[in-house]
């Protein structure tokens, strides 16, 4: 059995009582020790060990990516990015353009538009579509990824309008592109094309020392996961990454949470109580500050919310809420309460509210007194500085995005990118977490400073906590003897550099499973 011993490194080790070390020595897919010089010399692995010598590089464990939807990014990274376009005149002559090199009667797939950042951010609509004349049908999917439109054609395609005369505007909220998108889906990506696309993504992944994702599947918005893609990867040796996938169906046949081999498991059950604060589908208790007349959008009852969870509980499946508006997450909390209420046999795994952007104080108290981890995307906050006042007003975006308050509440949280939403790099949602500002340094001293995290604080949040989310905290997430050999070897010292630099984070090697699924160290075993 090969070992590893990296050594002249900083390593960062995960554990509490224990968080620097200056060794590590890896034996097959494990690690079996963890210390000092000396205390690694000592072992008897250590003499027959290959040597990774580096010059003072931060070591960490592995990263994981506990909440994105990567089979959509992949699909994206095919796709027309929009995300730049800076009014709809440019958007449409982007489509436009697009358009002239594209046959006739395919697809025109767009994603990624932002409209919120639009001097005018009126939402595109089918009739701006039809008004360029085009052949193709065109969908394209705003950044948030809960608004699609369509033009004529893709409506008519999609079966959604039986004529072209029809009035339908082409906007579509939440679930209502299902079919539309299926559609597409089948057109564009059949064909072993999409395990191919996902194949890259996942490289992508390892290139950010990324070792675990817990991709949702969500089939309703055109965002579904298939283990069946991961699983073919997985007999390739294709796979860099360990899978903990959930679903927003039950599954067929009945599955528990943590079915799976190591690499792919099935994970649990995913809710969408509501949308987002960029559509104003995000439910709120009180009007958006600038839209007085909406509150968004709840997507359940509260006695259909009780029954599902009641039924993923009885079939031991863990839950992961979707939960962006305080409205939505009153309505998580009661239907919470009303469940565990009742007698169960103990669940592994804990309840995983995802998002918590707006959280009031007294949710705070009531989140921290239920089983139940959160899901936060640092990101956000770059992202929403600009849109977040104006929709929540000055009063309630103070409790809203607070990572610090959540944590110092006693409250598990693990972060994660929600790409295709956000950047699916890992450390921007560090930099993001740490700083709290834009891309050019505003607001000068961060957003809401009171809720910065510090660097150790983070990469909890991206190693350890996820892995106690699925229950894998006695093997992954650590540099400890005993877990898995999954790390990243940077180029530099976390502790080191400037905070604001960790935007620029980057990866010499990553292995998983003690095999390298980025970088070159020759002749060392390969994924991907």
């Amino acid at each position: 059995m090969r070992a590893l011993r990296i050594r002249g490194g900083r390593l960062w080790t995960g554990e509490a009582g224990c968080p620097r070390a200056e060794e590590m020595l890896v034996l097959g897919e494990r690690i079996v020790a963890v210390g000092t010089t000396d205390e690694i010399e000592r072992h008897p692995s250590a003499r027959d060990a290959r040597s990774l010598d580096l010059s003072g590089e931060s070591v960490v464990p592995g990263i994981t990516d506990g909440h994105l939807h990567l089979n959509m990014y992949a699909k994206q990274r095919f796709a027309l990015d929009l995300e730049d376009a800076v009014s709809l005149r440019d958007l449409l002559e982007r489509i436009r353009n697009a358009a002239a090199t594209c046959p006739p009667d395919r697809w025109i797939y767009g994603v990624k538009f932002n409209n919120a950042r639009w001097n005018d951010p009126r939402m595109p609509n089918r009739w701006d579509l039809d008004g360029l004349g085009l052949s193709q049908p065109v969908v394209l999917q705003r950044i948030c990824t809960h608004v699609n439109v369509a033009n004529g054609r893709a409506l008519l395609r999609g079966g959604l309008i039986g004529s072209p005369e029809s009035d339908h505007d082409g906007v579509l909220l939440e679930e209502a592109a299902f079919p539309l998108l299926e559609t597409m889906k089948a057109e564009l990506f059949g064909g072993g094309r999409m395990e191919e696309l996902l194949g890259d993504a996942c490289r992508e992944l390892a290139s950010y020392g990324v070792t675990s994702i817990h991709p949702c599947g969500a089939d309703y918005y055109g965002m579904e996961e298939g283990l069946d893609l991961y699983q073919g990867l997985f007999r390739k040796n294709k796979l860099p990454v360990r899978v903990f996938s959930y679903h927003d169906k039950f599954p067929v046949p009945p599955l528990r949470s943590g079915f799976g081999d190591g690499w792919v498991t099935f994970q649990g059950y995913k809710l969408y109580l509501d949308g987002t604060i960029g559509a104003r589908t995000a439910a709120l208790s009180e009007p958006y500050a600038d839209d007085p007349d909406n509150r968004g959008l709840l997507n359940h009852s509260l006695e259909h919310l009780i029954g599902l969870l009641r039924e993923a509980r009885a079939r031991g499946l863990q839950t992961l809420i979707h939960t962006i508006g305080d409205a939505a997450l009153d309505q998580a909390l009661d239907a919470l309460a009303a469940v565990e209420s009742a007698s169960w046999p103990p669940l592994p795994y804990p309840y995983r509210i995802n998002h918590l952007q707006v959280c009031r104080p007294d949710q705070v108290a009531r989140l921290a007194a239920l089983p139940v981890f959160g899901d936060v995307q640092p990101s956000f906050v770059p992202s929403d500085l600009g849109i977040a006042p104006l929709r929540l007003g000055l009063v309630r975006v103070n409790w809203s995005y607070a990572w610090r308050t959540l944590l110092e509440a006693g409250i598990p949280l693990s972060a994660s990118s929600d790409s295709p939403v956000e950047s699916l790099n890992p450390w921007r949602g560090v930099w993001a977490a740490v700083n709290r500002t834009d891309d050019a340094g505003n607001p000068e001293g961060g957003f809401l400073p009171d809720q910065k995290l510090g660097l150790d604080q983070t990469l909890h949040m991206f190693t350890t906590t996820p892995a106690r989310a699925v229950g894998r905290e006695k093997d992954l997430g650590r540099l400890a003897p005993g877990c898995l050999a999954d790390f990243a070897v940077l180029e530099d010292d976390l502790f080191a550099m400037p905070q604001e630099e960790l935007l620029h984070v980057k990866v010499r090697f990553t292995f998983a499973g003690g095999a390298c699924t980025w970088g070159d160290l020759d002749g060392w075993e390969r994924i991907g």
